[in-house]
């Protein structure tokens, strides 16, 4: 424990005695207070001293009181050590100094102020040069910036920041638009030639060529141990034109060759950079430093689209109760953004191993006894809709599941059932493990016997680990191109309701991939893909719970946000207005980001 906060216990101690105000105490009762021996305790005394803090006149002799001095107050020392564990980046620390000690109510409220004052936006003069940072709390770790191996949608926004595709889709116009390609042409749905732009610079300051595209392609489809490269295997070959000229062959006509290279998973990498070790990429933002407890983004002033606004973004790592805890002060000048999350929390059952799951009549039973409505009702927020669908447009138009103990005791006896323990892992989120202690529970009625795993999100990369299990709940979000969010949650080896199918289901799907590939029409394609979920729904092989609710603060001041698929705001977007009485040196405003 520091100085500083043995100094925060003995004020507490003697919360009642004024600053300079004499009090009469002892050795062995201070030792007792600071739980530490009567040796450690006059060396901590001696600190306190020589810093200042307090004046000490000892009395010799057994039972004799010292005479003690405070001259700091509770408030000013309390402060003093936030800010002190802010600066260290012990943010963990400074959260559960204030929240575990005992503080009168009025301090608490002083130090949760200045907790939440180091994260939001903070805009500040120095030198007649304006800085722009933003500080966000989260609760989700990066594991990898590989573009190429992201499983989880907080790494995947991160990705889109850092690395751009050779194109992108516009959402509102439906359309392809240049992004590193400036233009391209095809012929008869096989040959792809794309014409790069000039003098894109990756951030380790090196021009990007054709020959960084050709790596970038070769790599998804010649490296099996990338989870994503199975979604590039129409590729037949890439062939350099010249220093701006690239050209894809591909096995067959595929209507989504498009679509899938403006995902992430296809973001250009240099071709002299290990990219699992340095992430180097041409995005509006590039990596200042990454460690276990920041990830910290700088503004990249060449990006060929123009450099963003903010100049730098700091990532801090939080536990879930923490990140849970934050609440925007100053709610006149704040405004709320509340939206549904692109897809849905789901239950997929592994069927690469033995069980009872296997069985229809048990899975049906399951469906059955998970009541999605009294779920969305009794847990509530950020459960919204019913999920009928992966989509949630398609969720709003479809009719109710009707859900039924009654038939799920009949399936339950049609599938001979014997009592075996299905065993369900979920990651370590609030609500999946919510979620499931209450499917556990509705379970127990009918005599189904369920064990809830809590599992880190990293296990995600570790098969070995996941194939324990006989089921997974988890949730998926989809980006804004659904249809692309579908075929990726059907096709990639990341996601984990293609994990939970064997061999045989796979073939099923990817025979039905490649009907939706042939199709031209993208509204048929779409149809083409909800048949297959459908299917999965029909056969329980996923059965889906609520699409979310995510509710999202700003203060007034912040412009531009846009939320991304991941729902996240894209930072590229992001502005602040300083308002004319606001021109000091120092602005700060909320950001509340779930």
């Amino acid at each position: 424990m520091n100085v500083l906060e043995h100094f925060v216990t003995l004020r507490l101690t003697f919360l009642t005695t004024q600053e300079n105000e004499e009090v009469l105490t002892t050795i062995p009762y201070i030792a007792d207070k600071l739980a530490c021996t009567e040796r450690n305790t006059n060396f901590i005394i001696k600190k306190m001293t020589e810093n200042g803090w307090i004046t000490w006149y000892p009395k010799k002799g057994r039972g004799k009181q010292s005479t003690l001095l405070f001259h700091l107050s509770l408030h000013e020392v309390s402060v003093m050590n936030v800010n002190r564990l802010i600066l260290d980046n012990k943010i963990e620390e400074a959260y559960l100094f204030i929240t575990t000690y005992k503080f009168p109510s009025e301090i608490k409220a002083v130090l949760l102020n200045l907790f939440q004052d180091h994260f939001g936006f903070t805009s500040t003069f120095k030198e007649n040069k304006r800085q722009d940072v933003l500080r966000i709390p989260t609760d989700t770790k990066v594991f990898t910036l590989d573009p190429q191996k992201v499983a989880i949608v907080h790494e995947a926004h991160i990705v889109s920041q850092v690395f751009d595709t050779l194109i992108c889709l516009d959402n509102k116009s439906g359309t392809f638009q240049p992004k590193i390609a400036m233009a391209w042409e095809q012929k008869h749905g096989i040959e792809w030639t794309f014409y790069l732009r000039k003098g894109i610079l990756f951030h380790h300051g090196r021009k990007l060529t054709a020959e960084d595209v050709q790596f970038t392609f070769h790599r998804l489809m010649t490296d099996k141990t990338i989870p994503t490269s199975g979604l590039f295997d129409v590729i037949e070959k890439v062939e350099i034109i010249d220093e701006i000229t690239i050209q894809f062959i591909l096995k067959y006509e595929n209507h989504l060759f498009l679509d899938l290279l403006s995902c992430f998973y296809s973001s250009i990498i240099p071709y002299d950079v290990n990219i699992e070790l340095k992430s180097i990429g041409t995005g509006p933002f590039s990596i200042a430093k990454r460690d276990d407890c920041f990830l910290v983004l700088e503004a990249n002033h060449n990006h060929f689209l123009g450099r963003p606004f903010l100049d730098q973004i700091e990532i801090c790592y939080v536990p879930e109760t923490i990140s849970d805890s934050f609440l925007t002060k100053d709610q006149e000048n704040n405004e709320t953004k509340v939206f549904n999350e692109l897809g849905s929390y789901f239950l997929i059952f592994n069927f690469n191993k033995v069980g009872i799951h296997h069985n229809l009549y048990f899975r049906k039973a399951i469906e059955l006894v998970l009541n999605q409505s009294e779920l969305v009702e009794q847990l509530g927020y950020p459960r919204g809709m019913v999920a009928k669908s992966f989509l949630v447009n398609k969720s709003e138009l479809d009719a109710d599941i009707i859900s039924s103990n009654e038939k799920a005791l009949d399936n339950l006896k049609l599938s001979n059932y014997n009592g075996e323990t299905i065993e369900v892992a979920t990651f370590e989120s609030k609500e999946a493990i919510e979620d499931m202690n209450w499917l556990k529970s509705n379970c127990e009625r009918i005599g189904i016997s369920l064990t809830i795993h809590q599992i880190p999100l990293e296990t995600i990369y570790n098969p070995s680990e996941m194939s324990k299990y006989d089921a997974f709940y988890c949730g998926e979000t989809f980006d804004e191109n659904q249809l692309l969010s579908l075929y990726l949650l059907f096709k990639s080896e990341n996601s984990l309701l293609r994990f939970g199918l064997n061999q045989k289901l796979r073939n099923r799907i990817d025979a039905l991939l490649k009907e939706v590939q042939s199709t031209i029409e993208p509204n048929e394609r779409l149809n083409n893909l909800l048949n297959i979920e459908e299917w999965l729904l029909r056969e329980a092989i996923v059965i889906l719970t609520y699409h979310t609710v995510e509710e999202q603060r700003y203060h007034k001041s912040l412009k531009g946000v846009e939320l991304s698929g991941f729902g996240m705001p894209d930072f590229r977007q992001l502005w602040i207005k300083r308002e004319k009485e606001d021109q000091n040196d120092v602005f700060k405003c909320s950001i509340y980001i779930p």
